[in-house]
Parts: structure tokens; C-alpha cells; sequence
């Protein structure tokens, strides 16, 4: 495919890591948990390094917090004082690599329908073709997407279905939801008018059946657009949410012929938007604990753009399709949480229903998931992440709650995906 390091200057860096043992590219052959930021090795674009006289770099009449190149420490006449490097790289140890690369906060539930948490997850790739010179699925590798899913988590198996469908009554709402403003009145066929900003959402929950069909545990239905000329892009993706509890429902994806000629398919972008849709977030926005403040990177925190510098797929520079080895980690992190609290919850209830009416293998199987649990988090202390989400896996206690049918979401949204074409210092319009 197209290959953004080599072609594009916006995406020459000073900083990397997060490289995995198992990289095809070029993994380090062992663990290593290793992210190195470099001002002495600009200046370059993504983070604005470049820029010491304009204040303001993305249009929003603030001014954009940045590290200069390590030769301007001292100068007094830039958009700010160079004063306080040590000041500087604090900043980024604690807002860039501990709180978006190391140890992220979830975007969505990693549970994903407690108390159930699904073992077989299929992701259904339902591409509305409205492109007659194209074909969508020749744009999906899904083959690719499975071994990078099932990378992040190999506790669990992921499958990708892919389906062709007619662009047909999608349209409508497609194009109203990309033309109109959100708020502007939408007929969607089967739940009539509806906020523009709702059309595809609306549209997905009408047909859930059809586009979330499967044997799965778990079924996530993705809205795929391949597009021609004649409509609007209004992202490359979306990780859509319920609009009522902040749980995640649909993905949506789209190609018109503007983002296929800059080198723009489906494969990378639904790996991206399938990891939001699983918890991940993007390594330049995120959450700072103690002062409970969500950011990104604009404003006083819009060095966050240096958290794209590393090897994860959930960043905006396109020079990999795999998870890294911090994502991995924190996704480690959340299921030993989930599996852990969840199983918790279900053995409170058994406990206050089902005690004294329990048979003898019933307190047998607490007593093992004790032992298990208690040595997820003895690993969990000793960082090793994979080895303690499989301990806190086993304890859970499925025979105490019946499995239901298939699960699929049914249901506004934090992981948008879009082109990062503009250069600095026009504006860049991401999510």
C-alpha cells in the first residue's frame, strides 16, 4: 500500500516505541517496554517542534503548548519563553508516555456485556458500495485484521466476516449525516426524522438484524462505505457509542475516491476503530487521573501529538497496522480488572441467594478461582500482564449464570478517525 513514513514529511519523528517482541517489521525479539522522546533530533512537523514564533498552530486562538528543538532552550523571544526543560519533559513523562502510552484509561467497557464477557468475537464488515469503479472489499485484508486483533487479545478468538451490500436506502442517511449540520432534521426509513448526527446510528440500530448476524459470542456490526466522488467523507472512522449509557455499539468506516487516492482503505482504519470499539484509546488523547481531566492535544497539552510516535495502530501517522506493546499491557490490564471484578460481583449475588443451598463443588470451584485470582495479581504486581489477565480469566464462574444467545451492539463517540493531510500550521481537523 501507500507508505506514509517514506512519502510524507509530516511524518518524520523524534520519538518512538512501544515495540513488540513479534513485530513483522521489526520486533525486538524480546520484551521491552521502551518509548524514547528526542528534542535534539528535530525539528519536525507532528508535534509543531518547527514552529517557535506562532503561538496559535491550529486555528483555535490559543496558544499550542510545544517543546522547541533542544538548541532553543535559553531563547526568550519565541511564542513562549524556552526557560524550563526540565519543566518541559516532565510534562511529557506524565502527560504523554505515563498517561497515554503506559498506562492509558479505557475509552469503553473491555467487558463489553458483563456479567457474560464473550470468548468469540466476529466482526461483521458490512460494505455499502456506492462506487461503481470499485469494490469495498478489495480494500479489507481481513485476514490482517484478525492477527492483529487476536494479538491484543489472544485469550480470545476474533473472527471477520465480510459482506457486500448495495448502497441502496443507506444512503439517505449517509448523506444526510455527512452534509447536513447535526442537528438538522433526518428521515431515516423505519424510524423516521431523526438529528442528522443521529442518521447513522439510527440507521444501524433499524437493521441490526441483518448487519449483526453470527454464531458469535459477540457480533459487532460495522458499517462500511466505499464511495465515489460524489459524496462526503466526513471521516476516515468512528467508534460509535449508545447515545444513553456510554456503552460502544457500531463502527463505521469510509472511503470516497478523495481518501482512496491519498492512499486510504478499510484495512487499517477498522483495525483502529475495532480497538476503540474493544477500549483502546488514541496515544494523543486521554485522561489524567488526578485532576480528573480528559485532553488531547490542543491548547496547553498539544505536545500530546508526540504520543503518536510510537508503534501502535491507534495513532494518526499510518506507519504500522499492529497494536504495541503498550497496548497490549493496558488492554492486559483492563481484562484482569474486568475478569477479576466481574467475577467478584457474580459470587456476592451467588453468596446472597445460593449459599446454603450450594453443592460441595460449588465451594470447591470458589476455593480454585481464590487460588487463581490470588495469583493474577501477584503477576499483575510483577508486570507481567499477559500471564496475569490468563489467571484472573480462569476463576470466572460461568456455571453460575447461564450464557445467553449471540450478543451484538445495539447501540455516540470518542474514536473518530480522520486524514492527517493538511501540514502544520493549518488547522488539523481530527477527533
Amino acid at each position: 500500500g501507500y507508505n506514509f513514513g517514506e512519502l510524507r514529511s509530516s511524518r518524520k519523528m523524534i520519538a518512538w516505541g512501544g515495540t513488540t517482541p513479534d513485530d513483522k517489521q521489526n520486533g525486538l525479539g524480546s520484551l521491552n517496554r521502551i518509548w524514547f522522546h528526542d528534542l535534539s533530533a528535530g525539528p519536525e512537523s507532528n508535534t509543531g517542534q518547527y514552529d517557535i514564533d506562532n503561538a496559535d498552530l491550529d486555528g483555535d486562538d490559543a496558544l499550542d503548548y510545544r517543546m522547541p528543538p533542544i538548541w532553543e532552550y535559553g531563547n526568550k523571544k519565541g511564542y513562549r519563553p524556552f526557560t524550563d526543560l526540565s519543566g518541559d519533559l516532565s510534562k511529557v513523562m506524565r502527560y504523554v508516555a505515563i498517561n497515554l502510552l503506559f498506562t492509558t484509561s479505557p475509552l469503553y467497557r473491555v467487558q463489553i456485556t458483563p456479567p457474560e464477557q464473550p470468548e468469540r468475537l466476529q466482526v461483521n464488515i458490512n460494505m455499502f458500495e456506492g462506487d461503481a469503479a470499485s469494490s469495498g472489499l478489495s480494500f479489507v485484508k481481513a485476514g490482517l485484521m484478525n492477527d492483529n486483533l487476536n494479538a491484543l487479545q489472544p485469550l480470545n478468538k476474533f473472527t471477520t466476516d465480510l459482506r457486500s451490500r448495495a448502497i441502496g436506502d443507506a444512503q439517505g442517511p449517509f448523506r444526510c449525516y455527512s452534509e447536513q449540520p447535526g442537528n438538522a432534521p433526518c428521515d431515516v426509513p423505519g424510524l423516521g426524522v431523526i438529528p442528522s448526527g443521529l442518521a447513522l446510528f439510527g440507521y444501524g440500530l433499524v437493521n441490526r438484524a441483518p448487519l449483526s448476524s453470527g454464531t458469535a459470542d459477540y457480533v459487532l456490526p460495522v458499517l462500511a462505505f466505499n464511495l465515489d466522488s460524489t459524496y462526503q467523507a466526513p471521516f476516515l472512522g468512528l467508534a460509535d457509542d449508545d447515545y444513553l449509557t456510554g456503552t460502544q455499539s457500531f463502527v463505521y468506516a469510509v472511503a470516497s475516491t478523495a481518501e482512496k487516492a491519498a492512499g486510504y482503505g478499510f484495512t487499517t482504519t477498522l483495525i483502529h476503530e475495532v480497538g476503540h470499539h474493544l477500549g483502546m484509546s488514541h496515544p494523543h488523547d486521554g485522561y489524567d487521573f488526578e485532576t480528573d481531566t480528559d485532553y488531547g492535544p490542543s491548547g496547553d497539552t498539544f505536545y500530546a501529538w508526540a504520543g503518536d510516535e510510537s508503534n501502535s495502530m491507534m495513532s494518526y501517522i499510518d506507519l504500522n497496522w499492529d497494536f504495541s506493546q503498550f497496548d497490549r499491557d493496558n488492554m492486559n490490564r483492563y481484562l484482569v480488572a474486568g475478569y477479576v471484578n466481574n467475577s467478584n460481583q457474580i459470587l456476592g449475588k451467588f453468596a446472597a441467594t445460593n449459599l446454603f443451598n450450594a453443592p460441595i463443588e460449588a465451594f470447591v470451584s470458589i476455593f480454585k478461582a481464590d487460588a487463581y485470582a490470588s495469583v493474577a495479581l501477584q503477576a499483575y504486581q510483577a508486570m507481567e500482564y499477559s500471564y496475569a489477565a490468563s489467571f484472573a480469566k480462569k476463576p470466572t464462574p460461568r456455571w453460575l449464570e447461564p450464557r445467553n444467545s449471540p450478543r451484538s451492539t445495539s447501540s455516540r463517540s470518542c474514536g473518530i478517525r480522520r486524514s492527517r493531510n493538511p501540514p502544520l500550521p493549518a488547522p488539523r481537523v481530527r477527533s
